[in-house]
This record gives structure tokens, C-alpha cells and sequence, in this order.
């Protein structure tokens, strides 16, 4: 890279070396680098320019002149190939005109004039003359990465760190690196290198922990080896960015379960890769965006536009509340700056008018906010008013666009299946409902109603002592986020509903199998109104989230709904509960689930830790807790007991599942630490559960608390619990519960990663020949043919990787088989093994999926390398069968395409002409060069003279059935038939180049290449229209030979240790620390 001539002196400088000089030029080397790397000075060099912010160039040219001691820096290059480049022009180009002034200060000046001349020109011609020096900076940094650690081109680094890795109890200083899909860090120290690489799908933890020199950042992978990491400036940063990267990675191995949200920061990621972004900026937004919509409950959906500090008036407290304002595309959202003092979400479709309020009295830079729900808000200190009204009005227009101007009006609300209980209320009953009626309208009544309504601390306590009947439903709907989703999607259950008498869809099979199972024991699911119910609800939501469809628990949560809402409000409340309140939960893995019960693991742990490691022993915990939050304690407590568990759920958040699950713990601590198995554990918390809510026995002890027995204390009440829970608990924040969520996911997705791989494994034993040994190291290079094709494959490879992700299990697309097959095969196919590898990959993607799964890969090479005479004749057969090498094949039973065929019950179709005659090809290619070519091509020959009698008798048996089936009126003289079969077998003679007992040439005629996109020669010779030979036919004649048996039964060892595989994966097939 040509540089503005700089003016140094050129005597007595230790850090360079002259490699070339002339008399107007020198090329120099950095100590350190290249050959220059010897020595102690060199390494102490290297070690100081390692550690450095900015490294500098390790060449350089200079300009120069023997009559004066300082020199001009002309050339500044990061590899040896670009200062060759530079070198070469200006001793070709340069240089001979210096050679003819007679002045050398003149030579020099021309030669400085010439080479800012070259600067100026490749400024305008070259885009990084435009970009930011910083911009510049991270762009170098980007190309050493890649240049240090061996990665491909699309692979995007995110940011880089100085810091010290701990290899024993020796820091080394380097840099770390934080890219797209891996974690690296290099040191030069002294002469030795230290690289460390590891993928963020493999990270299975991320902790921050005092050591000896400060806190250090601990990555601990799959294989349990942690890696310490320490000395950063700003290691809150550092760790933010890790936990990030690795949730985007174990995401997306996750993806049948991916919300919305990581979809599109998939994608965003993708884009950006190609355009350049800034990927640093894409994680925080989406980190900060992420924080927030959790913190008020809105869908994943939602994009941040902006936020602000200001006070809101609380009319309650009649003060100003300091807080920050959030603007979202549909929302406008408060929160105060002392957790849960006040918070409100208001749908910018509610808004009414917005307008600025003049300074005066208390409020100054203030607007008021009326909603359509009859409620008035006043904010103050905004210092940016005139903006945050401009942004709320467009995002108004907007919206009163997209829905045409109009507004729903709502339906009354009914009591739904409640009206089945039987029975009249009791007068105590009543009047409690009416004490807490009375304290609602009061909250109303200074908070206002509806989703606009002010939410202060009053709230929580409200709900402690349970929400009236009367208001039950309502303030579900609220603070769910149920109530503004309905309105925002108005007459969609209808519709859905509507719809789902229409269409036929497999989630509605699995909803009718559990129907009768939700709250069997509830009236109002003993009668068909309220199963009708169910199902409307539960089939509509289906045809709403195919993604999710149904999953069992959605019918348990379902049937409370409907006790106290009507079908829609149902409908809604289970929308809000699986997308938001409760993501993840209701899927086939249920990951969620495990997640939760992972936090909720780590929760007692720390608040029970006797208990927890005497359940982890027993390994009950997990059982437990995903019984517990999948259903919201639905199936383990009475219906009428557990909506108090519900109402503070739906005010509270899913922090309230934890805090409850630990008081139950907590009530039975002592007579569970006193268990000895799952069967004594079950029944304890069993039977504490039954009693919850009885009246106490006569018996009974009146003293109630977590240390009594449950056996002999008086059975507590769900508000106890929830007391008990709040008073002891209450300090666990939703916000702790999502940060341990980011935490538990990774260590969640390689359990379940390692379940598939252990499922694999055991499916491919049973089918294959292959040793544990052998299955780990072809699944290891499965799975980096996988994740080569997820990190860097083209747009259509990654979308079929990422469908089959979905399905729960790697796969491998063509161009990464290809790879492999070449190295991995046991059968040498010399120049034509591309051929065969397309062929292969057509015969075993049944499917046409464009995608190999891992138990036909192992098979495969089981096949080739370990199975039987016969099996491996079978698969050389059907490699050659064009039938069976298009994806609109049909299996051998009529099936449509479902039967690999390499299992033992497929039957492959006959062959033609033009296919034998491709086999024999195949089959002398892999006779060439082997120990007993002369004799093996001796007896190939007589098979396939013996094939081609074969072919020919086999032709007129069915040329014989065929006319005497048609019984033609006019038959050709018995002359022309025969004459016409002499001359079909001997043009199939001549094309192999055969006579009985003849020998084959030692250069076999090459494979003739496919003339279609599916490696399948596609003519066909019309003289061999009933010629025909079948798998029998091809096993039993090379069975005559004796030679042939043995070369195809020689058992092939394939090379498991990589030396032959792994340079072609050698980017990722590294999760290392390498030091020389």
C-alpha cells in the first residue's frame, strides 16, 4: 500500500532487516516476522508489536540515498506478496529513471512527487480513501483474523478485545477475537504462539469470576474444558457481546423452537455479513429491544424506536415519578426508576389526542396524553418534546392506516363455563368477593381502567389478596397483553374458528386425543358445550401458530381460561401465554420448559442448597418443575386454588412460578431431605398438595409455617403460599429470571444436542458395522459438513439446512458431501470420483430434499467398507440405475420414493443396455492399478461376456412374452429376428471391448459423464429395448469368480484419525489451544 513519503532515519534502527536494496531503494522486514522471526530481539519484537492496539506493517519500502542519513517511508504492506508487488514496480518502473539524474536530491524529490502521485490516484480509485479511519483500522483487524485463524472470507468479526488468556497459571497477553459463529484468541510471546478457537455452538456456559489478577471471563464448552480470559478494559462489555454470540449460535442449532425474534436476528445477521454492518451494533439493539419488550410484556415483534428519561403524575401518590419513557412502533411504554413503583404500556392505537402542556407550577416540558379508554396522562421534564410528538403522530397515522380508521367495539364479557359450577355462593364468600370488589374501584378509580391505566406497587399487593370474580377476566386480559391483541385483531378467531371446520390439519388429531382430559373432573367438561369450546379454541390457535400447532398442556391452561372468559378472550389469553409470557413452552422439545426448569435448578441451589443436591441425586428436580410451569400448577392443585396462582402470574410475571415452586419446596424441606427415592418424594409433595385449601381437622394443629410436617400440620391455603412466596422470594425480579434464561439455554441446547447425537449414534450401530470409535468421528465430520453449510453455504443451502434443523437432526448438503465422499470412500474411482459422489448423493436424497441425513451417511460407508459381497454389488448396481437416481423415482414396492435403498428390503429395478454398460466402466476404473490388474481385468472380461449372454437371453424371453401377449396378426421371418439379436449382442461387445476369454487393456475407457444436472447418462440404445439383466443376474456372475469376490470382500479400513480428512475441514474442525 503506497503511503505519503514519511521522512525517518534510516541508521542504527534494531527493529528492521534489510531484505532488498538498491541505491535509490530498500525493501525492510519488521523483527519478528517471516525469516526475521530468529533470535531473542526478534521474539522480544514480536511479543511487543503482538500486544500493541495497532500493529504495525510488518514491510516496508524506503527511499533513500547513500549521500544523506535519513530515509522516506513509500510503502507500507501486511504480506509478503503485496510488497513483491510494490518492489517490483519501482525497481522496474521507478527506478531507471532515478538512474539518469545527475542530482541525487533531485532523483529523490521526482521519486516522492511520483509515489504521492500513486497515492493520490489509488485514494480515488479505491473506496477506503472514503471511509473512516477507524472504519479502516477495523477493516486491517478483520483481514488479520481471517489471515491468523485460517477462516474463510464470510466470516464476519463482530469486535476485538486485548486481554490475557490463562494457560495453566501463566497469563499470556494477545487479543480476542469475537466473531459470527467463533471465539478466538492469539498471543505471540517470546517466540510462542498461542490460538485459541472455539465455536459458539459448542459453548456451553459464560461466567464471570475473581481470580487472582481481577475478574476473568470463564467459556466452558461441550467438553467440559474451560477457558479463562482476563486483564480486559471493559470486561461488562466483553461478557455482554460473548453471551450474545453464543445465544445467537444455540439458537439457531434450536431453531424448530425459535421465536420470531431470533428469526429475524438471524437474518439480520446474514445481511449484514454481506453488507458490512456493523454486527456490534445489530446485537446491542437487539439485546436492549429484547430487555424492554420483556419488561412491559409486548410481543417479540416489537422494534424499539427511542426512549427518554421524564416523570410521569401519579394521581395516586399525587407526585411526579421519575422514569423512562419508551416509544415503540405501537407503543408507548413508562417505567419508573425504583423497580415496579409505577409502569404503564399505553397502544399508541389508543391514543387520542397528544398534545404539549404549557410550563407552569410542577410540570415543565410536558405533554398530555388522552386515550380512548377515558384515561388522561401527564408527562413532564421530556427534552425533546416537539420530537417525541412527531414520532407519536406518524406512528398514529400509520396505524389508523393500516386498519383503515376503524375501531373495535368490544363484546361484553361473559362468565363463559363458569356458569356450570353448581351450587349458590356462600354468604362469606360474597361478602369477601365484595371487600375486594370495593378496593378494585378504588385502584380504578385513581389509576384509571382499561390497558392505559397507571400500574403501581398497590397492584401487586391487590393481587396478593386475589382479583374479584367480578374483574378477573378483565384484568387477565390487561396485563397479559391479551386484551390489546384482540383489538389490534379483530374478528380473527372467527375466522380461524370459521376456517378450521374447512381444512383438515394434524394438530387437530392430537387435540382431539386430549379433550377429555382437561379437568375431567369440572362440569362443565362433562358436557359437549364446553368440549366444543376446547376445541374451537385450541384448533384456532393451531391454524394461528402452525409453527407450534398443539402441544400437550395448551388444553390445561385452555380449560381455565374458559371457566372465566368467553371463547375469544381464551383464545387470546393462550396467544399471549405461548409467544410471550411463556416462550418456547409449548413445542415438541418443550424448550422452554427445560430452560426454566434449568434457572429454577439453579435458583434452589442457591437459596436451598441442601435440598437441591438431595433432589439432583434423586434427579426428580427437572420432572418437578416442568410439571409445575407447564400446566401453572394447574394439575397439581384444585382449579379453584390455583387461579390465585394465575391472577399473580398474569400481574407479576413468570418470576411468580419460581417463587411459588420454592415455597413448596421450602414448606416440605425437612420430610423430603428425609426421602430415599422418587416414589417417597412424589407422595410427600402429593399429599402437602391435596390438603391445600382444606378445611383443617379437628385434629389439627392451628400453627401453619414451612417447617411444620405436611403430615401434622393444619393444611395452609393458596394465599398462604403465594404469601409465603412473595415475603420470602419477592426479591427474584423477572429481570434475573430472563438473565439466568440467556444462561440455562446454552446449557439446555447442548444437553439436548447431545441426546440427538446419542440417538444417531444408537440408530447407526444398529445398521451399521461401525465401532462407537468410528460413529463419533464420522459424526464429527458430519456435523462440520452441517455447520460449514449453516456458517458460510450459499442462500439455498442455508435454507435447507436451517428446514432441516427443524426436524431435530444434522444433514449434509451436495457440495459438502462431495467433500468428504473423496477422502472418506474405500473404493477408488480415480478422475471420475465426482461423478460417483453425485450419484451416490441422487441415490440416497430419496426425498429429493437436496439433504443427506447421518444413518444413510454411516450406512453408506458401512456399506462400502464393511458389508457383505452381495450388499456391496447391490449398491455398485443401483449406482447405475436411472431410475433410481431421479427424485420422482418410485420404491420397489410402489411406494413413492420412502425406501433407502440401502436397506435390506429394497429391491432395485432391472438395468438397461446403455446402464450395464456404464456398471462395467465403473467396475474396470476400479480394477485399474490394483495388485492383480491383469488377472482381475481377465475375469472381469468373462463377467461381463457372461452379463451380456445374460442380457440377451433374458431380451428374447421377454420380446417372446411381449408379442405373444399382444399376439401381433403379421410376425417378422424368424431370419430378421435372429439376425437383428446378433447384432445387438455384438455392438454391446465392441462397446466394452470384450470377446469370450479376452483380456481388457490395462487403460480402462472412461466413465461417460452424466448429460443431466443428476449424473445419470441419459441415452438410450433402441436396438436394446427388451435387453435387460437384474441385481440376481449381476451378484451370481461375478460370483464365478473367485478373484472378484476377494478384491470386492476386502474389508477397508477407513482413516478415522483425520489425517487424510481433516486438511479439507481444517477450518472447522477446530475447537483448540495450540501453542509452538
Amino acid at each position: 500500500m503506497w503511503v505519503k513519503p514519511q521522512e525517518i532515519l534510516i541508521s542504527g534502527n534494531p527493529l528492521w532487516v534489510n531484505e532488498k536494496t538498491n541505491l535509490f531503494f530498500t525493501l525492510q522486514i519488521r523483527r519478528g516476522h517471516g525469516e526475521a522471526a530468529k533470535g531473542l530481539a526478534a521474539r522480544f519484537i514480536g511479543t511487543f508489536d503482538s500486544i500493541r492496539d495497532s500493529k504495525p506493517h510488518p514491510y516496508r519500502i524506503l527511499l533513500h540515498h547513500d549521500s544523506t542519513d535519513f530515509s522516506y517511508i513509500i510503502s507500507l504492506c501486511g504480506t509478503q506478496e503485496e510488497v513483491n508487488e510494490d518492489w517490483e514496480y519501482v525497481t522496474n518502473s521507478v527506478l531507471p529513471i532515478l538512474m539518469t539524474f545527475d542530482d541525487p536530491s533531485q532523483a529523490l524529490e521526482f521519486a516522492q512527487a511520483k509515489v504521492e502521485g500513486l497515492v493520490a490516484y489509488c485514494s480515488e480509485s479505491s473506496e477506503e480513501g472514503k471511509i473512516d479511519p477507524e472504519a479502516l483500522k477495523f477493516r486491517d483487524v478483520e483481514r488479520r483474523f481471517v489471515k491468523q485463524f485460517e477462516m474463510p472470507q464470510e466470516e464476519k468479526l463482530v469486535n476485538y478485545y486485548a486481554c490475557s488468556y490463562w494457560k495453566g497459571n501463566f497469563p499470556r497477553q494477545g487479543w480476542l477475537y469475537l466473531s459470527i459463529n467463533h471465539l478466538c484468541f492469539y498471543s505471540f510471546l517470546m517466540g510462542s504462539v498461542t490460538t485459541v478457537i472455539i465455536r459458539w455452538s459448542e459453548v456451553k456456559d459464560i461466567t464471570r469470576k475473581s481470580i487472582k489478577l481481577g475478574e476473568a471471563i470463564i467459556v466452558e464448552n461441550d467438553r467440559n474444558k474451560e477457558h479463562y480470559f482476563s486483564m480486559f478494559v471493559n470486561i461488562s462489555e466483553t461478557h455482554s457481546l460473548m453471551e450474545q454470540l453464543a445465544q445467537v449460535a444455540i439458537t439457531e442449532i434450536l431453531h424448530g423452537s425459535m421465536s420470531d425474534s431470533h428469526e429475524s436476528l438471524l437474518t439480520s445477521l446474514r445481511e449484514a455479513r454481506e453488507a458490512k454492518a456493523s454486527l456490534s451494533r445489530i446485537l446491542d439493539s437487539r439485546k436492549t429491544n429484547e430487555e424492554v419488550c420483556s419488561l412491559f410484556r409486548l410481543p417479540v415483534s416489537e422494534k424499539l424506536d427511542g426512549s427518554c428519561d421524564c416523570s410521569v403524575w401519579s394521581t395516586s401518590a399525587r407526585t411526579l415519578v421519575y422514569g423512562t419513557l419508551y416509544v415503540f412502533n405501537k407503543y408507548i411504554c413508562f417505567s419508573s426508576k425504583i423497580h415496579d413503583l409505577l409502569w404503564l404500556v399505553i397502544p399508541i392505537r389508543d391514543i387520542e389526542q397528544i398534545e404539549e402542556i404549557p410550563d407552569g407550577g410542577t410540570i415543565t416540558s410536558g405533554i398530555l396524553i388522552a386515550t380512548y379508554s377515558k384515561n388522561t396522562l401527564m408527562f413532564a421534564s421530556i427534552e425533546d418534546r416537539h420530537v417525541l410528538i412527531h414520532r407519536v403522530n406518524t406512528f398514529r397515522n400509520k396505524i389508523a392506516k393500516d386498519s383503515g380508521n376503524s375501531r373495535v367495539t368490544l363484546t361484553p364479557l361473559t362468565e363463559a363455563l363458569k356458569s356450570f359450577e353448581s351450587g349458590p355462593l356462600s354468604p362469606h364468600y360474597e361478602a369477601k368477593q365484595k371487600v375486594r370488589e370495593n378496593l378494585w374501584e378504588m385502584y380504578f378509580t385513581d389509576n384509571g381502567r382499561g390497558v392505559s391505566m397507571l400500574r403501581t406497587s398497590d397492584l401487586v399487593d391487590l393481587c396478593l389478596k386475589r382479583i374479584p370474580d367480578k374483574y378477573r377476566i378483565d384484568m387477565w386480559m390487561v396485563y397479559s397483553g391479551a386484551l390489546d391483541l384482540q383489538e389490534s385483531n379483530p374478528g380473527l378467531y372467527a375466522e380461524l374458528v370459521e376456517k378450521a371446520g374447512k381444512v383438515k390439519c394434524l394438530s387437530f388429531e392430537e387435540i382431539e386425543r386430549d379433550l377429555n382430559r382437561s379437568l375431567p373432573e369440572h362440569p362443565a367438561y362433562q358436557s359437549e358445550t364446553g368440549i366444543s369450546a376446547l376445541r374451537r379454541v385450541l384448533q384456532a390457535y393451531a391454524l394461528r401458530n402452525p409453527a407450534v400447532g398443539y402441544c400437550q398442556a395448551m388444553n390445561i391452561i385452555t380449560s381455565v381460561f374458559l371457566l372465566h372468559g368467553n371463547e375469544e378472550q381464551a383464545f387470546w389469553l393462550l396467544s399471549t401465554c405461548c409467544e410471550v409470557l411463556l416462550p418456547e413452552y409449548y413445542n415438541a422439545r418443550v424448550v422452554g420448559a427445560q430452560i426454566d426448569s434449568e434457572v429454577f435448578s439453579r435458583l434452589c441451589r442457591q437459596h436451598l442448597p441442601q435440598l437441591h443436591e438431595h433432589l439432583i441425586q434423586i434427579q426428580i428436580l427437572t420432572m418437578l418443575s416442568v410439571n409445575w410451569f407447564l400446566t401453572l400448577y394447574i394439575t397439581v392443585l384444585n382449579h379453584n386454588d390455583v387461579i390465585g396462582i394465575i391472577d399473580c402470574f398474569f400481574i407479576s410475571g413468570s418470576k411468580v412460578l419460581f417463587q411459588v415452586g420454592l415455597a413448596i419446596l421450602k414448606y416440605n424441606e425437612t420430610h423430603l431431605l428425609a426421602a430415599k427415592d422418587e416414589t417417597e418424594i412424589m407422595t410427600i409433595l402429593s399429599d402437602f398438595l391435596a390438603r391445600v385449601g382444606q378445611k383443617p381437622h379437628q385434629n389439627d394443629k392451628n400453627i401453619r409455617g414451612p417447617e411444620d410436617s405436611p403430615q401434622k400440620a393444619a393444611p395452609v391455603t393458596v394465599s398462604e403460599i403465594i404469601n409465603h412466596a412473595h415475603q420470602t422470594y419477592g426479591f427474584i425480579t423477572n429481570k434475573e429470571i430472563n438473565n439466568n434464561r440467556n444462561s440455562a439455554r446454552l446449557t439446555v441446547g447442548q444437553n439436548l444436542i447431545d441426546t440427538s447425537k446419542k440417538t444417531l449414534l444408537r440408530s447407526a450401530m444398529e445398521d451399521s458395522k461401525f465401532s462407537r470409535a468410528e460413529l463419533e468421528q464420522l459424526y464429527h465430520w458430519f456435523q462440520e459438513g452441517h455447520r460449514q453449510a449453516s456458517y458460510w453455504g450459499s442462500n439455498s443451502a442455508y435454507q435447507l439446512v436451517r428446514a432441516s434443523s427443524e426436524k431435530q437432526e444434522p444433514t449434509m448438503d451436495r457440495e459438502r458431501f462431495g467433500m468428504l465422499f473423496q477422502y472418506l470412500s474405500p473404493m477408488s474411482f480415480g478422475d471420475h470420483i465426482n461423478v460417483i459422489s453425485d450419484r451416490v448423493f441422487n441415490l440416497l436424497d430419496v426425498t429429493g430434499s437436496g439433504q443427506m441425513n447421518f444413518h444413510d451417511f454411516c450406512l453408506l460407508f458401512s456399506t462400502m467398507g464393511k458389508a457383505p459381497l452381495q450388499e456391496r454389488l447391490k449398491l455398485l448396481y443401483c449406482l447405475h440405475s436411472r431410475e433410481l437416481l431421479v427424485h420422482d423415482r418410485k420404491g420397489s414396492n410402489g411406494e413413492g420414493g420412502k425406501i433407502s435403498p440401502l436397506s435390506a428390503e429394497f429391491v432395485p429395478p432391472e438395468l438397461n443396455q446403455d446402464e450395464f454398460v456404464q456398471l462395467s466402466k465403473t467396475l474396470y476404473s476400479l480394477l485399474q492399478d490394483s495388485a492383480n490388474e491383469e488377472g482381475l481385468f481377465k475375469a472381469m472380461s468373462s463377467v461381463a461376456y457372461a452379463i451380456v449372454e445374460l442380457g440377451t437371453r433374458n431380451g428374447k424371453e421377454r420380446e417372446k412374452e411381449k408379442r405373444e401377449g399382444e399376439r401381433e396378426e403379421k410376425e417378422q421371418p424368424e431370419e430378421e429376428e435372429e439376425g437383428e439379436r446378433e447384432n445387438k449382442e455384438r455392438s454391446i461387445k465392441e462397446e466394452l471391448n470384450i470377446s469370450n476369454g479376452s483380456v481388457m487393456p490395462s487403460m480402462s475407457p472412461p466413465i461417460t459423464p452424466p448429460t443431466d444436472t443428476n449424473g445419470v447418462h441419459s441415452n438410450e440404445n433402441e436396438e436394446g429395448e427388451f435387453w435387460y439383466i437384474t441385481l440376481e443376474d449381476f451378484i451370481s456372475s461375478i460370483q464365478r469368480e473367485t478373484e472378484l469376490c476377494q478384491f470386492f470382500a476386502e474389508q477397508y479400513i477407513l482413516d478415522l484419525k483425520g489425517s487424510s480428512v481433516d486438511p479439507i475441514l481444517n477450518t472447522y474442525t477446530r475447537t483448540f489451544v495450540n501453542s509452538r
